[in-house]
C-alpha cells in the first residue's frame, strides 16, 4: 500500500484536480445531451420508484443504461440550480479512476516507473476532456470505474488462487455495469484476453468459471441489442460496408488524436458518399491496421503486452464505432476514454523497455528523452486546461469548433443554441452561414423561418419554408407553418392550400385539419369549417380549440345549442378558457338565461383579469339586478380600454 500511495501518485492526483479545476465553474451544455439528460427528460423531474422500475423494464430504448440515467437524475435534482457541484462530483469520477487504472497497470506487471507514467497520461490527456468536463457523459466515469473494477477482481481472482470469492465481485460489478452501459457485454473477451496476458492453460473449469458471464452477456444482447441497432438511423444513410471502414477509420483516428492532439473537436461530422464511395482516408484505414498487426505479430518480445493491449484498445473503440450503429456519433473524442487505457499500456511499456534497454546506456537521449517527456505533460496539462474554457458552455463550445473546423453543422448547433438563448438575429446568422456551406440543408431553412416567425418576419419567414419546401417537399410540418403565417397575412386562400397539401401527405394530421377549419371559417365556408374540425375531433377528442372553433362556425348557422354545447365541450378539457365562457355567456342570453351569462362573464373575467368585453357585457346585465356592480364593471372596461364603456358609464352612472 505504501508503494501505492507514493509522492509521485499523489502528485498526479493533485495535478488533476488543479488542471480540471477551472472545469468545476463551467455551465451545463443545454444544447446537446446535458439537456437530453439533466434538464428536459421527465424522468430526471419524477425519479419515483414506478419511473424507475419501467427504466429497468424498457430495454426498447435507443440506448440502454437505467443506473446511468438515475445517476443523471439525481445529479439535476441536487445540482439544477449549483452546477459546481456536478462539476465536482465528474472531477470526482475521473480521479477515482484514475486510482484504479494505476492499480490495474501495476497488476499487470507493468514497472512502477512506467504505470506512473501511464496513469499520468491518461490523467491529463485533453482527450479525455469531453468524458470529463461534460456533466451528461458521467457516463464515461462510471463505466471505466466498473470496468476497472471488474478487471481487477479477476485479476486476483487468477493471482490468489482462484478463489471463487474475487470471482463472484467480478460478476456482481460486471452485472452492475450492463446497467450502466451496454459496452459491458464486451466484459467475456475483456477477461479471455486476461487470461491470454497471464498464460492461464486451459484447465478443467477454465471456460466453466466464465460461463455466467458468457451468458449474461449473450441474454443482454438479445433483449437489448436488437432494438437499439434498430432504433439508429446511420444504417440508412450508409452501407454495412461503409460502416466497416468508418469504424476501422475510428481505430485509427484515436490513436492519430491521442499521440497528436490538436484541434481536438466536439463535432468532427460525418463523412459524405460521393458517387457510393467515402472519403480515401476511409479506405487506407484497414491497410494501416493490418500493418499494426503486422508489427504486433513479428514484436515476440512484446508481443503479450502487445496483444492485450492493442485488443483491449480495439475492442472498446469498436463499439463506439457505426459497424454495428448504437451509438450515435461517428467520431466523438469521449468514446476513446475507456479503450486508451489499452493504448497507454502499450505506450507506457514500450516507452520503459526504450529507456531501460535501447537507451540504457546513452546519457545524452535520456536527457532528451526526459526533456521531451516533461514538454509533453506540459503541454498535456495546458492544453486540458484550455479545452477546459471551450466547455464552459454550449455558445463557447460550438464557436470553438466553428473556429477550428467551420461546418454547416457546427453553425447549426451553435444557431439551436442562441435560440434556446433568446438570441434571434444570432440565431438566424448563424443559419444563414450553415446554409452557406450546405445549400440544402433544409433543416436550418425551417428553423431560419421559426427565428423570423418569432420576430414578425413573417415575409421572410414564409420565404424561407418555401425554400424548405423545394428540399424536402414531403415535409408536412412545412406546409402547417406555412399556412399559419399565411393566414397571419390575411392569405386564407393561400394558407387553405397549404393545409390541404398538408393533409394529404398526413391525413391524420389532426393540427392541419384544425388550421384549415379556421381558414375556412375566415372565408365563410362555416360547414366546411365545421366538417374539418370534426376530423381534427375525431382525432385528438380533448382538443378544446377545436370545440370552441366548431362552436364559432355553429353560431354563425345559428345553431345556437350546438355552439352552446361546444363551448361547454371546449370548457370541459380546458377549464381556464376566458374565450369559452365569453361566448357561452352570449348563447345563454339567447336563451334567456341572464344568471347563467352574468356567471359564465365573470368566470372569464376570472382567468382573464384583462378582458374588457367580458367586464363591459356583464356590466349590461347587471343593469338588472346590481346598479352599483354594473357601474363598476363599466368603470373596469373603460381602464382597460373598451370605448363603449365611456358612454354606458355616462347613461347609466352619473
Amino acid at each position: 500500500m505504501r508503494k501505492f500511495l507514493n509522492k509521485y501518485f499523489i502528485g498526479i492526483l493533485i495535478l488533476t484536480s488543479l488542471v480540471y479545476s477551472n472545469s468545476i465553474k463551467n455551465e451545463f451544455v443545454v444544447n446537446w445531451s446535458e439537456d437530453q439528460y439533466q434538464i428536459n427528460d421527465d424522468f430526471n423531474r419524477d425519479l419515483s420508484l414506478k419511473s424507475i422500475e419501467q427504466l429497468f423494464l424498457n430495454t426498447e430504448v435507443y440506448n440502454y443504461h437505467p443506473i446511468t440515467t438515475i445517476f443523471n437524475a439525481l445529479e439535476y435534482k441536487y445540482f439544477v440550480t449549483y452546477k459546481y457541484g456536478a462539476h465536482l462530483l465528474n472531477l470526482l469520477l475521473h480521479l477515482l479512476v484514475i486510482i484504479f487504472f494505476y492499480r490495474l497497470l501495476l497488476y499487470l506487471n507493468i514497472p512502477k516507473e512506467a504505470s506512473l507514467f501511464g496513469t499520468a497520461l491518461f490523467a491529463l490527456h485533453p482527450i479525455h476532456v469531453e468524458a470529463v468536463s461534460w456533466v451528461a457523459e458521467s457516463k464515461f466515469s462510471l463505466i471505466a470505474l466498473f470496468y476497472l473494477i471488474t478487471i481487477l477482481f479477476y485479476i486476483l481472482f487468477i493471482l490468489k488462487g482462484q478463489k471463487k470469492m474475487y470471482l463472484g465481485l467480478s460478476y456482481f460489478s460486471y452485472f452492475i455495469g450492463l446497467f450502466i452501459h451496454p459496452i459491458f457485454f464486451l466484459m467475456p473477451f475483456i477477461l479471455f484476453l486476461l487470461d491470454y496476458f497471464y498464460s492461464r492453460k486451459i484447465a478443467k473449469g477454465f471456460f466453466y468459471e466464465k460461463l455466467p458471464f458468457m451468458l449474461t452477456s449473450l441474454l443482454y444482447v438479445y433483449f437489448v441489442f436488437r432494438s437499439a441497432v434498430l432504433s439508429n438511423d446511420y444504417t440508412q444513410i450508409y452501407s454495412l460496408t461503409d460502416r466497416i471502414f468508418i469504424g476501422c477509420y475510428s481505430v485509427v483516428f484515436y490513436i492519430y488524436k491521442f499521440l497528436w492532439p490538436f484541434k481536438l473537436l466536439a463535432i468532427y461530422g460525418r463523412p459524405l458518399v460521393e458517387n457510393g464511395l467515402l472519403p480515401v482516408k476511409y479506405y487506407l484505414a484497414p491497410i494501416i491496421i493490418l500493418v499494426f498487426g503486422i508489427l504486433i505479430y513479428k514484436a515476440k518480445e512484446y508481443r503479450k503486452v502487445l496483444v492485450f493491449g492493442g485488443s483491449f484498445y480495439l475492442l472498446n473503440v469498436l463499439y463506439f464505432s457505426q459497424i454495428f450503429p448504437i451509438e450515435v456519433p461517428l467520431i466523438s473524442e469521449r468514446h476513446s476514454y475507456i479503450g486508451n487505457m489499452g493504448l497507454i499500456l502499450v505506450l507506457s511499456y514500450m516507452l520503459y523497455e526504450l529507456w531501460n534497454v535501447k537507451i540504457k546506456n546513452s546519457t545524452n537521449l535520456k536527457l532528451v528523452f526526459v526533456i521531451f517527456l516533461s514538454l509533453y505533460f506540459v503541454f498535456c496539462s495546458a492544453a486540458t486546461w484550455n479545452r477546459n474554457k471551450a466547455w464552459l458552455n454550449d455558445i463557447s463550445l460550438f464557436t470553438d469548433v466553428i473556429k477550428k473546423n467551420p461546418t454547416a453543422g457546427a453553425y447549426w448547433s451553435r444557431a439551436n443554441s442562441k435560440s434556446l438563448r433568446g438570441d434571434r438575429k444570432g440565431a438566424i446568422d448563424d443559419y444563414t452561414s450553415a446554409i452557406g456551406f450546405q445549400g440544402n440543408f433544409f433543416k436550418a431553412y425551417f428553423n431560419r423561418a421559426v427565428q423570423k416567425t418569432i420576430i414578425e418576419d413573417y415575409n421572410g419567414a414564409i420565404a424561407d419554408y418555401t425554400e424548405a419546401l423545394k428540399l424536402a417537399p414531403n415535409e408536412y410540418d412545412i406546409f402547417l407553418n406555412r399556412g399559419r403565417l399565411k393566414m397571419v397575412l390575411d392569405n386564407d386562400s393561400g394558407a387553405l392550400e397549404d393545409f390541404t397539401e398538408a393533409l394529404y401527405l398526413n391525413p391524420e394530421f389532426t393540427e392541419a385539419y384544425y388550421f384549415r377549419g379556421v381558414a375556412k371559417y375566415n372565408l365563410a365556408d362555416d360547414n366546411g369549417s365545421i366538417s374539418d374540425y370534426n376530423e381534427a375531433i375525431s382525432l385528438k377528442p380533448d382538443y378544446a380549440e377545436a370545440y370552441y372553433n366548431r362552436g364559432n362556425a355553429k353560431y354563425n348557422l345559428k345553431d345556437f345549442k350546438g355552439a352552446s354545447n361546444d363551448y361547454s365541450t371546449s370548457i370541459q378539457y380546458k377549464p381556464n378558457y376566458a374565450e369559452a365562457y365569453f361566448n357561452r355567456a352570449i348563447q345563454n342570453i339567447i336563451f334567456q338565461d341572464t344568471l347563467a351569462a352574468i356567471k359564465d362573464y365573470t368566470s372569464a373575467i376570472q382567468y382573464n383579469p384583462q378582458y374588457a368585453n367580458a367586464y363591459g357585457a356583464r356590466g349590461i346585465l347587471n343593469l338588472r339586478y346590481n346598479k352599483e356592480a354594473a357601474c363598476q364593471d363599466f368603470q373596469m372596461a373603460k381602464q382597460l380600454g373598451l370605448g363603449a364603456a365611456t358612454q354606458m358609464l355616462m347613461q347609466n352612472c352619473q
